[in-house]
């Protein structure tokens, strides 16, 4: 039953990593579709309002699923000492995702009722509305959470937790700027441009059963770029957060735990098919068969990869009392 269990949870986990994956990088994307934008180009157009819709939606969906899972998973203790040091952050944060919905919805009616136009003077200040929601989102939540992973790590101090005290501002500074965690929010941003180019090649596709205009074809071929591209990034980003590993993680990936080897060697094996497929794509093989494939296929990446991190942060911790010794699962 527990394994079960632990099964729903990452399937939930790796389902609010890819609302989040499109809602922190696509209003990105959306300015370079509302850049090509022209009369003659209505289906970029259709797809930067679509992409715009599907972030402020998805982002709303993350944000709750995200909230429901770290319930499940942080015990009161983890909660506890998580607001003891970062309860000004937390609340700061909460107003960030406010700042975030506020401008991704005065983008998206901005898109919806096309004021001002296509000038150039108009794309830009959307584009700057759209760049500072979705760099501000990527900015404060991938490495807090990353820093909340790091410092939750549970470390028993003669039988008891070591006191509780707000993080200054100058410790915090010093963790964003650790290589764990610059190393992790660079390998989530460039998840999240990949599933965002995903969302725009699925869209073409859609667009293309349901009309022969040759732009439905090149959107297909733009999605399978900016997935390409990203996707490809991801191979030094994903070594980067490896080096980065504490040594009992990197050890049980390469061959301490079986399951966890087996996690991280079938994601690399379907990050590289991923690649495959998106790069012919990308060179004009817009068939149904071929986009359906590297949308799975993209799916499977994120759950292997996802249960690869968690399986690697796995740690065992002795009780001082001499009970059983439990698994904690950062």
């Amino acid at each position: 039953m527990a394994g079960v269990i632990d099964v729903l949870l990452l399937l939930a986990f790796s389902l609010h990593l890819l609302c989040m994956n499109v809602a922190s990088a696509g209003p990105l994307v959306c300015c370079w579709l509302d850049r090509r934008r022209t009369s003659e180009n209505e289906e970029a157009r259709r797809a930067c309002r679509f992409l715009a819709n599907a972030s402020l939606v998805l982002f709303v969906a993350g944000a709750g699923l995200g909230l429901l899972l770290t319930w499940g998973w942080w015990t009161p203790a983890v909660w506890q000492q998580i607001w003891g040091q970062f309860s000004s952050r937390i609340v700061w944060g909460g107003w960030e995702l406010l700042v975030y919905f506020v401008c991704v919805a005065i983008y998206c009616a901005w898109l919806f009722f096309d004021l001002g136009g296509n000038r150039w003077a108009v794309r830009f200040v959307r584009s700057v509305l759209a760049v500072f929601a979705s760099t501000n989102l990527l900015y404060h939540f991938p490495p807090l959470f990353v820093i909340f992973s790091k410092v939750s790590r549970p470390e028993v101090h003669h039988g008891s937790v070591a006191p509780i005290e707000e993080v200054s501002s100058a410790e915090f500074r010093r963790l964003l700027a650790d290589p764990e965690v610059l190393s992790t929010s660079l390998h989530f941003l460039l998840a999240s441009v990949a599933v965002a180019g995903m969302v725009v090649l699925l869209f073409g596709l859609g667009r293309q059963q349901k009309t022969d205009n040759p732009a439905a074809a090149g959107l297909c071929k733009l999605g399978g770029r900016i997935a390409l591209a990203a996707t490809v990034l991801q191979a030094p980003a994903g070594f980067w957060v490896f080096m980065n590993l504490p040594a009992t993680a990197q050890n049980r990936l390469l061959g301490d735990d079986l399951l966890g080897t087996a996690l991280f060697v079938a994601g690399v094996s379907a990050a590289v098919w991923l690649m495959h497929l998106l790069a012919t794509i990308a060179l004009g093989d817009t068939r149904k068969k071929s986009i359906v494939q590297a949308a799975f296929v993209l799916l499977v990446v994120i759950v292997l990869m996802t249960g690869t991190l968690r399986r690697a942060n796995s740690v065992r911790v002795a009780e001082v009392s001499g009970h059983e010794d439990k698994e904690i699962k950062q």
